[in-house]
């Protein structure tokens, strides 16, 4: 081997291990980012769902509602199954929002508190962890 032509093996696999490394990062927010709006759409729909179960159906929304049993019972199965469309499957997570909506329903269909609207929006998205399962 002439002198001015050595090559260090080592440097030569980190070079290449680190610009694997940099293209498979770039790769990976690419797809992030072109992820990001379906990702916004979901969690824009979830807010909104939530929201019109923080309230009775319009009709009942007044001092001492007279709501019937069977129609609240039917109001939170849809708002349970609704919600949970938005979790996993398999997945309990949901319940404690599930259970917290229906305490507040309950709250309202037998006290004097009436929500007549409710809303909240989204002020900004500071970031996106997406996880891909198998």
């Amino acid at each position: 081997m002439r002198p001015g032509k050595k090559i260090n093996r080592g440097v030569i696999i980190a070079v290449i291990a680190i610009i694997s490394v940099s293209i498979y990062l770039i790769g990976i927010g690419i797809i992030q980012n072109n992820e990001k709006p379906a990702i916004q759409n979901v969690v824009e729909s979830y807010i909104n769902t939530y929201v019109s179960y923080n309230m009775l159906p319009e009709k009942y929304r007044i001092a001492n509602p007279n709501i019937p049993q069977a129609e609240l019972d039917s109001y939170i199965s849809k708002m349970e199954s609704d919600i949970k469309s938005y979790f996993i499957v398999n997945d309990d997570s949901y319940k404690f929002m599930v259970n917290t909506l229906k305490s507040d329903l309950e709250i309202q269909k037998t006290e004097t508190t009436v929500v007549y609207s409710y809303k909240k929006t989204i002020s900004k998205y500071t970031a996106f962890n997406v996880s891909r399962w198998g």
